[in-house]
């Protein structure tokens, strides 16, 4: 009786890892009606696209018409191919968000302010 009960529940176990291995990711037509029931939104569009290593899909969304603000408002939603989760667009880190670093300001050449004002700005390009 133990045997049958070890041998069942080694049968349960790996008859679960094998469905879960196998998840397949779902098309862009389960998701684009998953995303049109779950928000009430027209989906015009779902493009597979890369979130980092894993597939997933990009669905510009319409709101309905209304009296509002947002009525037609189309939005891109990100969503995870395999789970058809929503995935954030913003990430918060450790010091708020990364910015993008700032261009080079700096005037081309070795000039001394004094020079630099004192030219025009298109002869200063020609030099």
């Amino acid at each position: 009786m133990v045997r049958l009960i070890a041998a069942a529940a080694v049968l349960l176990a790996t008859a679960c890892l094998g469905v879960a291995g196998a998840a397949e990711p779902l098309t862009a037509d389960k998701v684009s009606a998953d995303i049109a029931e779950r928000y009430h939104v027209t989906v015009l569009r779902a493009t597979p696209t890369k979130i980092g290593e894993r597939a997933g899909y990009a669905v510009v969304v319409m709101n309905p018409g209304g009296d509002d603000n947002g009525a037609f408002r189309v939005t891109t939603l990100i969503v995870d191919a395999e789970t058809g989760a929503l995935v954030p667009q913003f990430v918060h880190r450790p010091a708020g968000y990364d910015l993008p670093s700032p261009s080079d300001r700096s005037p081309p050449g070795d000039d001394s302010g004094p020079i630099i004002r004192s030219l025009t700005e298109r002869e200063y390009r020609e030099r």
